[in-house]
């Protein structure tokens, strides 16, 4: 399976195009940071799809799947404290939660979260919950839509990333961890 994996910040996109094997291997067949020109921007999907079609065109590069590290800035992180429910009702939980602390209806955003075990007194559960808005999600979908390539995930920035793992409970708790970007 071939993948074009994207960390697009508001002013270059920087990537990599990839092949995984049958038994998971990578293969990285390019790497590359591009800057953007003006007006290319995910909030103009139409003219940033236009543009990356053209540059992945011109650089020989192709895949079936992409993957597309979104911008922090795009992306809200927050801890949620939760009531100790089933693992099953989380999402609706979560959902609930994250639309009580957002500036934007529920119908408005897309959530995604990593839940952390239930304490063992309190009562309570906790998640982290990241939320982007739809539009933001249908501007990436149309990219995608524009180099013929099949969105297969969004996930967030290196900055943001390093951000959620320091909130993780095994790094909060002093467990060694480690967390390599390399651009």
């Amino acid at each position: 399976m071939s993948w074009i994996s994207l960390e697009w910040q508001h002013d270059r996109v920087a990537g990599v195009a990839a092949t995984v094997g049958r038994g998971g291997e990578i293969n990285i067949t390019a790497a590359f940071d591009w800057p953007c020109p003006d007006g290319v921007r995910l909030s103009s999907p139409n003219a940033a799809g236009a543009w990356l079609k053209v540059q992945l065109a011109s650089h020989k590069l192709r895949g079936e799947r992409l993957l597309v590290s979104m911008p922090r800035e795009d992306v809200v992180a927050k801890r949620l404290e939760l009531p100790n429910a089933p693992d099953a009702e989380l999402p609706d939980l979560v959902k609930f939660q994250s639309a009580l602390k957002s500036s934007f209806s529920p119908e408005q955003i897309v959530v995604d979260f990593i839940p952390w075990p239930a304490r063992v007194t309190g009562g309570q559960r906790e998640a982290l919950a990241a939320t982007i808005s739809r539009e933001s999600l249908s501007g990436v979908q149309t990219v995608a839509n524009s180099v013929e390539l099949k969105l297969a995930g969004l996930t967030v920035s290196s900055a943001a990333m390093a951000e959620l793992v320091k909130r993780l409970p095994a790094v909060a708790s002093n467990e060694l961890s480690a967390v390599i970007l390399r651009r």
